[in-house]
């Protein structure tokens, strides 16, 4: 009989709806259980095993319908009727086992969505210990997702007995069949990862399958009353346990089905793991890992109606198939660098159509071909194992429930067994090495040629299987797991490696050279995760001093990840603190930690430390601990199911166990996601914390403490935790030396915050923007952070809301204040003359002098070294450039001069004496240097030039003081060389003679901008617009300055007429739209 064609479409949905399912509930689980290897590989398999379930028993269960006599009502009912109900009732099944799935995958996805409130509950029940707590999460897995795993299970063996009506159509629509489900997986992989979830949320989704199994259900029903047998009805036979009745070959064909299942999940959980050293672990890499895995099956199971409908030997085509993919894996062992591309920050999105280009040209080198293979597989095993049309059914649940079985079993072997023990080569070339043995067994066990010969056959390629064995070389992948995005690390600069259960975990000597000889680096697989320099150690170290600093009696401290150590390490350095759990999720990060124990204050070994291996949400949601200090410092937002420890849930929960008084504090870096993500941070941890302040200690970070309570700053308590010898010493390190420096961090007030994030939404479970940013923009860059620095809260905001300080001592937290503004601004722009300022107001601060590579520790390095050896010419040049970088001028002459009295030629050498000589204002000096260093290094032909040129404009200068165009360009020049306080002074001399000078007024207005002072821009640009009041550069300025200082109303006007003039104009257009969302999400506020 016929076949709707349109129940083909309808399990293309089936194979959507079943991985949205997957997905999604994996993720909402795993909210609740933890992101741990074990709560995966449970929620996973729990699903996997519903799916071979319900294939194998419903696949017995549709052969015992097909097999049920009809009796007909009346006497005319006719024998092609009664056949045509017998085959056509699977489609009637599969309509209500759809219809079933709605209800039920409602339900469940409905108790999934509120889950952690109801096992929170039980966990008052659990005692706290992890082996406990993990069979009570494989006891829930199992029990939410078995049903209606297995019901989804079913559709593959019922739609293949409604289509396969007969042999002749066997070979054509088995493997039909299967690619379209597949591919239907695939497409519902990528669809969520690329499209749903960012757009409909996380619950929506999944209420989208629901609705969809509901369509399906309802058209295929419809489907089958529309046929001639519609009247008839049929019952579903008595739940039995189906007996394993295999005969013959048939347990060959069985083992070989298991052995592909076990050695297709474990190659997936393999390639995984190196496919993130090339894609990075972002869920748009992710979804495009598994939707390769799935269309390579898709396209296999397509490809073989070819076989079938050839005279091949189906034998011999699986056998072929097995060698090729062992073959094909050992053979990229040795091609790993030329097959994945190298590194690169998969965190910016600046052109997605190539990244995500890449991210499937990466995928497909390493995995298409061989999933081809296992999707040839599946379909051919199907057929041999049926022996015709009749027995499709359990056929095809015979060989798709021991497969999953062997798919379960793989992926537990290779991430739990294989990966941990033997590493991801050896764990690749056992697989490999099964699944080339299965193939000789297929060919030994066969009818080709005689016995003897298959004996012998069998033999040797058994010793050429072994034979490649041994002569793999080891460490063929060492060199790939050393690369990163700037080329390849130094092995010999490995300190630790581990390929654990969780990641890939190294640790390397850092190339600072001398300005930091000590600094390592954590990298995470083949993400640099954290690292030790003075940067690095000041936030990182601050994250545990800011909250204890501030509590009055901070004596349980929680700190959510480890990283490098330096946070737990700090926390316990107060004497205040008696304990510190400190968690993670990565046993390997924690080994690692030794590397760092010169930097961590040897925290593994502290009797403080509690160290506990879980997942940092988890441990919040089943512990009974209460805290005074939380910190958190996950991976960046945009990492693959980091976004769990930055949503509105995640701060809820550690609200519940902070004490009262308590603080948390969360790290939101700056140079890893794009602004609108930053905001999205302080609007949702706002939400919770209504007590917040943000601090900015170094460039590009930002720490943001909150508490339910207002936090009390006592100045004269402050100063009293200083006084502790160890706190002192800690504190010191980082430049923090007093409380006036570690105040002058302080950059936003909960009143700015809550004003710069009133138009963004809130990072919630549901709604994990941030993990989903492709609609975000880039990655903050100079003119997104300069945004940051414009809204900084002044500082009498800032002065007010601190107790017992004296006006005394608020000018010196002033100067500190100030000096940090210089800072931040210095590095933003990477601005020597505005880090010098910094430098001088902040004392000398090794901060800034770390900017400017010439730290205190460099400078002394430097002297020793050249004390020891006065010939050490490469020590005297950085010794004098180090001196010009922090504007001791006369220093770095005279320690150049010794160079170059041994080598007048010296290119370098001569070029910074003519800059320092240019400081000194010995202007006719310096162009001897310049004219000698432009010989000897055309490399720097244009800047020498440059210099040159500014000698000659001071030398007409001097000879005419008055000349207002002399003067105005001398200010150019310094515009262009972005030393634009000196460029000011000389527009200034202007300005006293002709108070509305055109080209001075348009020299100030533009070194404003670049030292990123607002105020003044705007103040000496409206000077300029009576001069010249339609000049578009002006409006545009007015307009950004406007909106980068959140006065919107004022800037819209600029930024509309701009358009007017010319609709193109540098960023005006992405600036006005900004504003009038800013405008609408205020109003929303104020409604």
């Amino acid at each position: 009989m016929k076949r709707s064609p349109i129940a083909y479409f309808l399990f293309l949905f089936s194979g959507i709806t079943a991985l949205i399912y997957e997905v999604v509930w994996a993720r909402m689980l795993t909210l609740v259980f933890g992101h741990t290897v074990f709560s995966v590989s449970i929620v996973l398999a729990s699903f996997m095993a519903g799916l071979g379930f319900g294939s194998y028993f419903f696949g017995h269960a549709i052969n015992n319908i097909g097999s049920k006599k009809i009796h007909p009502d009346s006497s005319n009912f006719s024998r092609e009727s009664s056949e045509g109900l017998v085959t056509s009732l699977p489609l009637l099944l599969y309509g209500w086992i759809e219809i079933v799935l709605f209800l039920l995958c409602l339900v469940v996805s409905l108790i999934l969505f509120k889950f952690s409130i109801i096992y929170s509950w039980l966990g008052f029940f659990i005692p706290e210990s992890i082996v406990i707590q993990n069979i009570f999460k494989s006891f829930l897995a199992f029990i939410l997702m078995f049903l209606p795993a297995s019901l989804m299970g079913a559709t593959l063996p019922i739609i293949s007995k409604y289509y396969i009506t007969d042999n002749i159509r066997l070979d054509s629509r088995l493997g039909l069949l299967y690619g379209i489900n597949t591919f239907g997986a695939a497409l519902g992989c990528l669809l969520t990862g690329f499209f749903l979830i960012a757009n409909f949320g996380v619950l929506q989704t999944v209420l989208v399958a629901t609705l969809i199994n509901l369509f399906v259900g309802v058209c295929a029903i419809r489907i089958y009353q529309e046929g001639e047998e519609a009247s008839h009805s049929f019952r579903l036979p008595r739940f039995t346990i189906p007996k394993i009745s295999l005969k013959g070959d048939q347990w060959l064909w069985v083992a070989v089905s298991f052995v592909c299942g076990f050695t297709a999940l474990s190659y997936e959980v393999l390639w995984t793991r190196l496919l993130v050293f090339s894609t990075s672990s972002t869920v748009y890499s992710f979804s495009m890992m598994l939707g390769v895995f799935l269309i390579g099956i898709a396209l296999g199971s397509f490809l073989v109606i070819a076989v079938f409908r050839s005279s091949l030997n189906l034998r011999t085509v699986l056998i072929f198939l097995q060698m090729s993919i062992g073959f094909y894996v050992i053979g990229s062992l040795y091609n790993i660098e030329q097959l994945l591309s190298v590194p690169w920050n998969g965190y910016n999105l600046q052109k997605p159509a190539f990244v995500f280009w890449r991210y499937f040209l990466d995928s497909s080198a390493l995995m298409l071909l061989p999933t081809i293979a296992f999707g040839m597989s599946f379909p051919i095993l199907i057929k041999i194992i049926s022996n015709g049309h009749k027995d499709i059914g359990k056929g095809t649940g015979q060989i798709y429930g021991v497969n999953t079985f062997g798919a379960i079993l793989g992926s537990l072997f290779a991430g739990f067994l294989f990966l941990p023990s033997l590493g991801t080569q050896q764990s690749l070339l056992l697989i490999a090495t099964l699944n080339l043995l299965m193939g000789l067994y297929l060919f030994r066990s066969g009818n080709y040629l005689t016995k003897i010969s298959r004996k012998t056959i069998t033999a040797i390629l058994a010793g050429v299987v072994l034979l490649v064995n041994m002569g793999l070389p080891s460490g063929l992948l060492d060199q790939f797991f050393m690369r990163d995005s700037t080329g390849k690390k130094d092995v010999r600069k490995l300190l630790f490696f581990e390929e654990g259960l969780t990641d890939t975990v190294a640790a390397f000597e850092d190339n600072y050279g001398i300005l930091d000889p000590d600094a390592k680096r954590l990298i995470t697989n083949g993400v640099s995760m954290s690292a030790v320099n003075f940067i690095a150690s000041r936030y990182m170290k601050l994250l545990a001093h800011l909250p204890i600093m501030l509590v009055e009696n901070p004596e349980k401290v929680l700190v959510v990840c480890f990283g490098t150590g330096q946070t737990t390490g700090a926390a316990t350095l107060h004497p205040k603190v008696k304990s510190v759990d400190s968690v993670d999720l990565s046993e390997s990060v924690l080994k690692a930690g030794n590397v760092f124990s010169s930097h961590n204050y040897n925290v593994l070994k502290s009797e403080k430390v509690s160290i506990i291996l879980q997942d940092g949400r988890n441990h919040l949601l089943t512990t009974q601990k209460m805290y005074d200090v939380i910190t958190s410092e996950p991976p960046p937002p945009r990492t693959a199911f980091t976004v769990n420890l930055y949503s509105k849930e995640y701060y809820e929960l550690a609200q519940k166990h902070l004490n009262p008084g308590g603080i948390m504090t969360q790290w939101i870096p700056l140079h890893s996601q794009g602004k609108q993500e930053v905001l999205m941070h302080f609007k949702t941890f706002l939400s919770v914390f209504p007590h917040t302040i943000a601090w900015m200690p170094v460039a590009n970070e930002l720490l943001i403490i909150g508490s339910n309570s207002k936090i009390d700053i006592d100045f004269e308590k402050l100063k009293g935790r200083f006084l502790d010898p160890n706190v002192s010493l800690a504190m010191q390190e980082i430049q923090i030396p007093d409380a006036y420096s570690f105040l002058g961090n302080i950059w936003f007030l909960e009143d700015q915050m809550s004003n710069l994030a009133s138009h963004q939404k809130e990072i919630t479970d549901n709604w994990p923007f941030i993990e989903f940013y492709l609609g975000l923009g880039n990655v903050v860059g100079t003119y997104g952070r300069e945004d940051f620095l414009f809204t900084r809260t002044p500082f009498k905001n800032i002065a007010d809301r601190i107790t017992n300080i004296t006006y005394d001592e608020q000018k010196k937290l002033r100067v500190a204040f100030d000096g940090m503004n210089l800072y931040q601004q210095g590095v933003t722009y990477s601005n020597r003359e505005l880090l010098l300022e910094s430098l001088s107001q902040l004392k000398g601060s090794d901060l800034v002098r770390y900017h400017l590579q010439a730290s205190s520790r460099q400078v002394s390095t430097l002297m020793e070294k050249v004390k020891s050896n006065p010939l050490d010419m490469e020590s005297l040049l950085n010794l004098g450039h180090a001196y010009y970088q922090i504007g001791e001028y006369e220093k770095s002459f005279g320690i150049l001069k010794i160079i170059l009295t041994k080598d007048s030629s010296h290119s370098y050498a001569n070029l910074y004496a003519g800059y320092s000589l240019i400081e000194l204002e010995r202007f006719e000096e310096a162009k001897v240097f310049f004219k000698t260093a432009i010989k000897n290094n055309r490399a720097q032909f244009s800047s020498i030039l440059q210099e040159i040129a500014l000698v000659d404009l001071f030398t007409k200068l001097n000879e005419d003081r008055e000349n207002i165009g002399l003067l105005n360009s001398v200010a150019a020049f310094y515009n262009i060389k972005k030393e634009y306080k000196k460029s000011l002074g000389y527009s200034f001399q202007v300005l006293e003679r002709e108070p509305l000078n055109k080209q001075a007024l348009k020299n100030i207005v533009f070194g404003y901008r670049g030292r990123g002072d607002p105020g003044n821009v705007l103040e000496y640009g409206n000077r300029y617009s009576m001069v010249d009041p339609d000049n578009i550069n002006i409006q545009y300025i007015f307009g950004e300055m406007f909106a980068k200082t959140l006065r919107c109303e004022k800037a819209i006007p600029y930024l509309q007429q701009v358009l007017k003039k010319d609709d193109t104009y540098r960023n005006t257009e992405s600036l006005l739209k900004e504003c009038l969302s800013r405008q609408v999400g205020e109003g929303i506020t104020a409604g």
